[in-house]
């Protein structure tokens, strides 16, 4: 799947504005936080503004760089797009950090946070169909264990499991 194909999807599973606060992610847009935002224009040399101004193109860029590219995604698409696909939105919707330790744990190797070589390398011979299913419920776990944690996050929980759902609906 390609990066444009998984921002379609991301973007259709995260609507719009939202501001919940029981949400610890805050104000978020198309499912950029505010912190994001933030941080983004900054890098960008320009004045901070509300996440509920940002433009599409911004959207993209971010969503590019800051999680498809950082989950290597890129390498992923050749590989299997539906690993791709799931990374990618679990980046999205949990962190990079927690997207590539889930797939790390996953093949077992040194679960740093960060896909580089090592992890990359334990993909070959697998079998990348099976690996996304069984990454999607390493999902489900994760989130089911949110929830459990953070009562405030309980009314999050059926969207989530929609969400990976629509996301094995996309692998099958």
């Amino acid at each position: 799947m390609s990066f444009a194909d998984a921002l379609r999807f991301v973007l259709r599973q995260e609507g719009g504005f939202v501001d919940n606060p029981d949400d610890p992610g805050g104000a978020t847009n198309h499912g950029i936080t505010q912190a994001t935002y933030d941080r983004y224009r900054a890098s960008q040399g320009v004045a901070p503004q509300a996440v509920s101004q940002i433009t599409d193109a911004e959207v993209a860029e971010i969503y590019q760089t800051q999680y498809w590219s950082m989950c290597r995604c890129d390498v992923l698409e050749g590989l299997d797009g539906g690993l791709a696909l799931a990374v990618f939105d679990t980046s999205v919707n949990s962190g990079v950090g927690e997207a590539s330790r889930m797939l790390q744990q996953l093949l077992e190797v040194t679960a740093d946070g960060v896909i580089g070589p090592q992890t990359l390398a334990a993909l070959a011979g697998r079998d990348l169909k099976r690996l996304a299913e069984d990454y999607l419920w390493a999902r489900l776990g994760f989130d089911a264990g949110i929830a459990q944690r953070r009562l405030n996050s309980r009314q999050f929980l059926l969207a989530w499991v929609n969400r990976i759902i629509a996301l094995h609906d996309q692998l099958t």
